[in-house]
């Protein structure tokens, strides 16, 4: 099986509040099932059935949208109240494999009627098929999937935002995306076929929640950083033929982002000691290993 594929379906868009629905066309999740017909007469395939092992949303840590539906023509719909599973949804079909030929069968599955700005579903599904005068199901394996596609980009915001946040009570916040990841790292763990963009999702919020363990730390997402190395360290004591040493480092909010800042003292290492430079302000929130400086605050020497 492969999830690459995609496939185009019509997606209803009701607006609600007196506004006309309207259809537009969206990449949606795919199974794509390659078959080989071994035999010497054609193979019917009559049915197609997936088992949700596990399904369930990710969670809308911060508010983001308002009423509007959308529902799209999966071939295999699944309930917006995922609270059932396990369950099986099964669709009659007639897909014939010629004698000695491969071929392949591509079934479309995603949530229906769910709002526009809902996060992913996550499902792990055991996929299997019944063909013409055979009783027995052929297991095709298991296949994990996040769906909609067209709403990942919303997860992956919404996480971001949520980390913005002052709450950390199981509404909202830090604890909100911990508990996306979780559930992702949960799906991705029980297949080892995973869609496209369930592997994007689980690799933005693992960044997420590795920020999250960071900015909980005493110092914060910069504290294991060596302020004297050549890429961060004071620029005038190169000039001055100096070396660079870092002197107090305060770590603490003060860009009111929920992230802890660092604020660090640079001196210049003479015979006789070091002076201090000024005091350099770094942004928590920079990319891992690249501190973003803010601001530089020059010190008087005497007050230090």
């Amino acid at each position: 099986m492969s999830l690459d594929k995609l496939e185009q379906v019509d997606v209803n868009v009701d607006p609600g509040e007196d506004e006309p629905s309207h259809t537009v066309r969206e990449d949606v999740a795919t199974v794509d099932i390659l078959l080989h017909n071994s035999g010497g007469t054609p193979a019917l395939v009559t049915e197609v059935s997936f088992t949700f092992v596990r399904a369930e949303a990710m969670r809308e840590c911060v508010g983001l949208g308002g009423p509007v539906l959308v529902s799209a023509l999966y071939d295999i719909q699944v309930p917006a109240d995922v609270s059932a599973a396990p369950f099986t949804r099964s669709e009659k079909i007639t897909f014939s494999v010629n004698p000695n030929e491969y071929d392949r069968l591509a079934i479309t599955v995603g949530p229906e009627n769910i709002p526009e700005t809902a996060l992913p579903y996550l499902y792990s599904i055991d996929v299997a098929l019944i063909t013409s005068g055979n009783n027995e199901p052929i297991d095709a394996g298991r296949v994990a999937i996040a769906t909609p596609i067209s709403h990942v980009d919303s997860a992956i915001i919404n996480g971001q935002r949520a980390l913005g946040l002052e709450r950390t009570d199981v509404d909202g916040g830090p604890l909100c995306v911990r508990e996306n990841f979780e559930r992702l790292q949960t799906a991705l763990d029980s297949s080892e076929k995973r869609s496209p963009e369930l592997l994007r999702l689980h690799d933005r919020y693992t960044v997420l929640n590795s920020f999250i363990s960071d900015r909980d730390s005493d110092t914060g997402p910069l504290g294991n950083l060596d302020w004297t190395s050549p890429a961060l360290a004071d620029p005038n004591c190169s000039e001055l033929g100096l070396d660079p040493r870092s002197g107090p480092t305060v770590y603490a909010d003060l860009t009111n982002d929920g992230v802890k800042d660092a604020l660090v003292t640079f001196s210049c290492e003479t015979s006789t000691g070091g002076y201090p430079e000024y005091v350099q302000l770094f942004d928590g929130a920079s990319p891992t290993g690249r501190p973003r400086a803010l601001a530089d605050l020059p010190l008087d020497p005497s007050k230090v």
